[in-house]
């Protein structure tokens, strides 16, 4: 049998690893449209910082890597950009030379994850504004805060990746970060006290960033100006 996977990380990565263990026989592959199948997520706000130095160490599996531990065939750089239901076939490009590929099977697994919320307002398409979901977008960042001596930052979203990212902005720059969230309790001070080994959610900014009380940054539920 033959058992396609669209899309890699930790959905697509999982289930392909799983269907290969419990059915040996079957020729498994997996189509990314990422140049990596498998990422550290929660690392991407501490690359932009620089507690992570490189790239290399946010990477968690290659694909040469991943193949001699599951036996999963891995195609990276290849965008599905249509599905034959009743032909059983998947159509990709090839995003390293723009060539279209075919690809056909009989059992399909679509684990394509999500993509970052693009804002519908006015200069989200400026120069200095990044997503936070791929090392990709880590990598633009740090390079575009280093080249312009960035010092002033906002951050719209809530949630662990957020505030780290909040955090180490700070560490980078200087400045006290502003994180923006529209949905309130998102990251609740009982999950703050958790995360910083037992410190409160009055005491995590003023420790972690540097900045006085009056400074620290407070949850705004609603969307940034």
């Amino acid at each position: 049998m033959k058992v396609l996977v669209i899309g890699g990380v930790a959905a697509g990565t999982k289930a392909a690893a799983k269907w290969k263990r419990e059915n040996r026989g079957d020729q498994v592959l997996v189509l990314t449209k990422s140049a990596d199948i498998s990422y550290a997520g929660c690392g991407l706000p501490y690359y932009v910082g620089g507690s992570i130095e490189n790239r290399e160490e946010l990477i968690v599996n290659t694909p040469q890597k991943y193949r001699g531990l599951t036996g999963v065939e891995v195609r990276t750089l290849r965008e599905a950009t249509h599905v034959d239901p009743a032909a059983k076939v998947v159509t990709a490009q090839n995003l390293e030379n723009g060539q279209e590929e075919t690809y056909s099977y009989d059992k399909l697994i679509l684990a394509t994850g999500a993509s970052a919320v693009k804002l519908p307002i006015p200069g989200v398409d400026l120069n200095g504004v990044f997503p936070m979901r791929a090392p990709e977008d880590a990598i633009t960042m740090r390079d575009y805060l280093e080249a312009n001596g960035v010092k002033k930052a906002v951050v719209i979203g809530g949630g662990f990746i957020g505030l780290e990212l909040a955090e180490n902005l700070t560490s980078l720059t200087g400045a006290c970060p502003s994180p923006w969230w529209r949905q309130p309790r998102r990251s609740s001070p009982a999950c703050w006290t958790r995360r910083w080994r037992g410190m409160s959610s009055a005491t995590w900014p003023r420790r972690a960033s540097g900045c006085s009380p009056a400074q620290r940054p407070r949850p705004l539920w609603a969307t940034a100006r």
